[in-house]
């Protein structure tokens, strides 16, 4: 089975679970108006067929979304936020992804002003 015709199977196991489904994925691009990669763009089709409502991020990765303030607020004045296409892993000092959670629940209603807080205010 290839990717995206299991991609398409395990969504719709999930929504088996609910029919209410929303998927959100990193593009990692390097920059605008870069291709994306077969398997983003092969799992961005399966979300289609099945009904699933996939966005795909403008910006490289989830931590590229981060406000500088909320970034300094939790790691510290030393630390800073992502460009939009900048790597978590270039970035120095740069933190874990298992401390994003905290950094997003320090940011305002403002900061998420941009392609991916339009997505979720949707949902």
């Amino acid at each position: 089975m290839d990717f995206v015709a299991q991609a398409e199977s395990q969504l719709q196991e999930v929504k088996r679970i609910s029919p209410n489904v929303a998927a959100i994925i990193d593009s990692e691009v390097p920059n605008r108006g870069s291709m994306l990669a077969a398997d983003r763009q092969g799992f961005f089709e399966a979300c289609k067929r099945t009904g699933v409502d996939c966005h795909i991020l403008e910006r490289r990765a989830f931590e590229n979304y981060l406000s500088d303030r909320a970034v300094k607020a939790v790691k510290g004045p030393k630390y800073r936020a992502l460009q939009e296409f900048e790597r978590l892993r270039d970035a120095q000092p740069s933190w874990g992804k298992d401390e994003n959670w905290r950094i997003v629940r320090t940011m305002t209603k403002d900061e998420w002003s941009n392609d991916l807080g339009d997505f979720i205010s949707r949902l």
